[in-house]
């Protein structure tokens, strides 16, 4: 995974270069930082809540149970049932992709109140994960 956000970070920083953002490297790293962060975090609160969808269910078990080993007997018993999921893949990434396009149009407010020099490099990187990470919600809303 590490490899995949460092070719991630790398594209960005080309895109940055190329689009004429100008001052240092550290500079241009902190400025696509600042500006994809808002991205990054609703990519990993929209994990979360896939997770909690999945998994939810296992809840009250593990409330009722802290240990799992009278849950993990009945399960293998087969005279528990499974939990369901609490919800699908689709009503989550819907709901992702419409708290992106708000995200990415309330930043729009608060990348142009930012310094000259990182405006374009702020600009490219939240474009770039919106796009990355846009693309992967539209396809849990759109294919599971």
């Amino acid at each position: 995974m590490l490899f995949h956000e460092l070719l991630l970070w790398l594209f960005i920083a080309i895109i940055c270069k190329v689009s004429g953002s100008k001052g240092t490297p550290l500079e241009l790293w902190l400025a696509a930082a600042t500006g994809a962060a808002p991205i990054v975090i609703l990519a990993h609160a929209a994990k979360a809540c896939a997770k909690l969808a999945a998994w939810g269910g296992y809840l009250p078990l593990a409330l009722s149970d802290p240990q799992g080993v009278k849950t993990l007997a009945r399960i293998s018993e087969k005279t528990l049932a499974l939990p369901s999921a609490f919800s699908g893949l689709p009503p989550i990434g819907w709901l992702m992709v419409f708290a992106m396009t708000v995200m990415v149009w309330h930043s729009r407010r608060w990348i142009s109140q930012a310094a000259v020099e990182a405006k374009r490099a702020m600009y490219c990187s939240m474009g770039v994960c919106a796009l990355v990470y846009g693309f992967i919600l539209f396809s849990w809303a759109w294919f599971k």
